[in-house]
């Protein structure tokens, strides 16, 4: 598993928001976005990733995934609405819905890789 790669890929939906925001035109499926076993990182946790669910950081990436998946479907609705002023709003990293979402999200992908990658996990 390419843990920086998961890292970079759901970093981008931050990105790619802020560009739909200012720019709309692009229609996404929130129905498909909001599914949270569709993406690598998903499909890896649900399916090789799996053996790692005695671990507690795997237990908390699992959560923060689905979160972000259903935050970033409430920004796609929301723009898809005609409200960009509001799903700007959803983007902040402090305040908004998404922009804690993908922010829990990474942190606990790099929790996960630091506790897999490390030496000592082995025992556990």
């Amino acid at each position: 598993m390419d843990f920086d790669a998961m890292i970079s890929a759901h970093t981008q939906w931050k990105t790619r928001f802020r560009k739909l925001v200012d720019n709309p035109g692009e229609r996404l499926d929130a129905g498909t976005v909001e599914k949270d076993d569709q993406c690598e990182l998903g499909k890896w946790l649900y399916q090789e990733g799996s053996r790692h669910k005695q671990m507690r950081e795997y237990s908390e990436l699992q959560a923060a995934h689905a979160r972000f998946h259903l935050a970033a479907a409430e920004v796609i609705r929301t723009m898809n609405m005609g409200a960009s002023a509001k799903a700007k709003e959803m983007l902040d990293p402090l305040t908004g819905g998404f922009g804690r979402a993908a922010s829990d999200c990474v942190n606990a992908i790099v929790a996960l890789r630091n506790q897999v990658q490390s030496p000592q996990t082995h025992g556990r």
